[in-house]
């Protein structure tokens, strides 16, 4: 799963595209793990099953709130291998963290 972000579900039209959180990096982040959480879950899958991810953000001084966010999301289940990546932005202003993650569905026995 490619840029998986805070966008608005509901936008409809790709030249205004809305960030939901408002600025809030925690928010962003914990939207953007909802999103994965919900598309994995549509295959049959979890975060248990991620086997890569990489987190690109705009201030790496976010750093421990993306892993804090990052744990409880995982809630028990394994971290994955992972990067993470200060980039100087992402495809919309007001976008502070943009997640990529593989999965491989039937790899955990759970």
């Amino acid at each position: 799963m490619s840029g998986v972000s805070a966008e608005d579900p509901e936008a409809t039209d790709l030249h205004s595209v809305t960030i939901l959180g408002d600025g809030d990096f925690r928010k962003q982040t914990q939207i953007a793990f909802r999103k994965i959480k919900t598309v994995l879950a549509a295959h049959g899958a979890t975060l248990a099953d991620v086997v890569r991810m990489t987190a690109y953000v705009t201030d790496r001084a976010n750093i421990w709130t993306y892993f804090e966010v990052q744990g409880e999301e995982l809630d028990g289940a394994p971290r994955p291998p992972h990067t993470f990546l200060e980039i100087s932005s992402l495809a919309v202003p007001e976008m502070l963290v943009e997640i990529e993650v593989t999965a491989m569905i039937g790899l955990n026995p759970s």
